[in-house]
C-alpha cells in the first residue's frame, strides 16, 4: 500500500515527486511563488489546495484549543476555522522579499519530495504560532529577551529540558519550578513598580513598564527566585501584576489552567451551550454537573465558588480581587479553592469529549 494514502490529507508520492521536479525547474530569483503555482497543471494545483486545506482541518482537531488561537478553534468555528488558517497559510507561502523571491515556500520543499508533507505540517504549525492572538505580556517577554541577550547585561540565558530559562550570570539555579510561596514572595516585591498608562490611539499593545524598570524587576525576580525563571514563570508573574491589561478570558483561562490544572479546554464565552448538544450529550452534562455540585458542596466551597462565578460574570476573574473579599482570608486560599475546583472538574468531567466538558463546565458556574 502507497504510505502516501496512510494518511488522507497527505499529497501522493507522485503528486510530491511533480511537486518538487516542477519547483527545482521554476525556482529563481525571477520568479514568485505565484508563477510557480501558476505553472503547474490545473489539477495538481488543485490537489495542492485541497491538501493544504485538509491538513490544516487534521492540525485544527488534534489540538489549539486555547484562548490564542480562538478564531482557529475547529471545536467552536467548524469549517470557518479551518478556512480562517488555510487562508493565513496560502498568504504565507506567497511571501517575497527583494533578497528571496521563496520566502517561505521554498522550506516546503526542503530535503526533497518524500519531506513535503511533512514540511506542510510544520508550516501550518509555524503560521498558527505566528497568527495566534497575543498580549501585553508577550511583548513584555519579547523584551525581557532581549535584555538577557544584550551581551553587556547581567541576565543569562540556558537550556532547559523543555524551555529556555533565564538566571543572572554567575548564578547556579535550582532545576525545579518555584513553589506558590516563592512566587508569591516575588509579586510583593515587585508590585509597587509604576506601569504606564497606554498611548491613545497606539497601534501596538502597551510596553506596561519603561525598560529600566522592566530589567529592574527582572533583576529582582532572577535574584529572588532560586530557581530557573522560565517564559511560564514569567507569565504566571505578569498574569497577576497587570490583569487589567489583558483581556477577560484569557486571565480566567490562564487562572483555572495554572492554578486549578484543568486538564480541558477552558472558554466561558463561548458560543455553545447545551442546546447544541444532543439529547444523549445533555443528559450526560446535566449529569456531570449534578456530581460536581454535590462534590462542591461536600468540600464546603460552595459560597467561595459562587463569589468566583460573579468575578466571571464581571470578565474579573483576578486572584487579587479574589482575595480582598470576605469569602477569602487571601490570595493563598483563592488558589486553593480553584485547586480543589479543578480537581472535582477533571474527575467527573474526564470521561467527556473535551468540547462537551467544557460546555459542562460553563453549566456548572450557571447552576452552583
Amino acid at each position: 500500500m502507497d504510505d502516501a494514502i496512510a494518511n488522507s490529507a497527505d499529497i501522493s508520492s507522485e503528486d510530491c515527486t511533480k511537486l518538487f521536479n516542477a519547483f527545482e525547474v521554476h525556482y529563481s530569483q525571477e520568479n514568485t511563488p505565484a508563477s510557480y503555482l501558476n505553472s503547474l497543471s490545473q489539477d495538481l494545483q488543485l490537489e495542492f489546495y485541497n491538501k493544504i486545506e485538509q491538513q490544516c482541518k487534521q492540525v485544527l482537531i488534534k489540538g489549539y484549543k486555547s484562548w490564542a488561537y480562538k478564531k482557529y478553534r475547529f471545536d467552536h468555528n467548524g469549517d470557518d476555522g479551518v478556512m480562517n488558517l488555510n487562508s493565513d497559510v496560502q498568504e504565507w507561502l506567497m511571501a517575497s522579499s527583494l533578497k528571496e523571491s521563496f520566502v517561505n515556500l521554498k522550506e516546503i520543499f526542503k530535503n526533497g519530495p518524500d519531506y513535503i508533507n511533512r514540511n506542510l505540517r510544520n508550516t501550518i504549525r509555524r503560521v498558527l504560532a505566528a497568527k495566534r492572538d497575543t498580549t501585553v505580556i508577550d511583548r513584555l517577554l519579547r523584551r525581557i529577551e532581549e535584555l538577557v541577550d544584550d551581551k553587556t547585561s547581567e541576565f543569562a540565558r540556558s537550556r532547559g529540558p523543555k524551555e529556555d530559562y533565564f538566571t543572572l550570570t554567575n548564578k547556579f539555579p535550582e532545576q525545579r519550578e518555584p513553589s506558590n510561596e516563592e512566587i508569591e514572595n516575588v509579586i510583593s516585591r515587585i508590585g509597587n513598580f509604576r506601569e504606564e498608562p497606554p498611548k491613545a490611539n497606539a497601534l501596538q499593545a502597551p510596553r506596561i513598564y519603561s525598560t529600566p524598570i522592566l530589567s529592574q524587576m527582572f533583576h529582582i525576580i532572577c535574584d529572588t527566585l532560586e530557581t530557573e525563571v522560565t517564559p511560564n514563570i514569567l507569565e504566571i508573574i505578569f498574569l497577576d501584576l497587570i490583569p487589567g491589561f489583558l483581556p477577560p478570558e484569557f486571565v480566567t483561562e490562564k487562572a483555572f489552567k495554572i492554578y486549578g490544572h484543568v486538564s480541558f479546554p477552558i472558554d466561558l464565552g463561548s458560543q455553545m451551550t447545551l442546546s447544541d448538544l444532543n439529547q444523549e450529550e445533555i443528559l450526560l452534562v446535566k449529569e456531570a454537573v449534578g456530581d460536581c455540585l454535590r462534590e462542591i458542596e461536600k468540600l464546603g466551597i460552595q459560597d467561595q465558588v459562587i463569589t468566583i462565578r460573579e468575578h466571571l460574570k464581571d470578565g474579573n476573574l483576578r486572584i487579587n480581587a479574589l482575595a480582598k473579599t470576605v469569602e477569602f482570608r487571601d490570595r493563598e486560599e483563592v488558589e486553593k479553592v480553584l485547586e480543589k475546583i479543578g480537581a472535582v472538574v477533571n474527575k467527573i468531567f474526564s470521561t467527556l469529549d473535551e468540547d462537551i466538558a467544557e460546555v459542562a463546565f460553563s453549566e456548572f458556574f450557571l447552576r452552583i
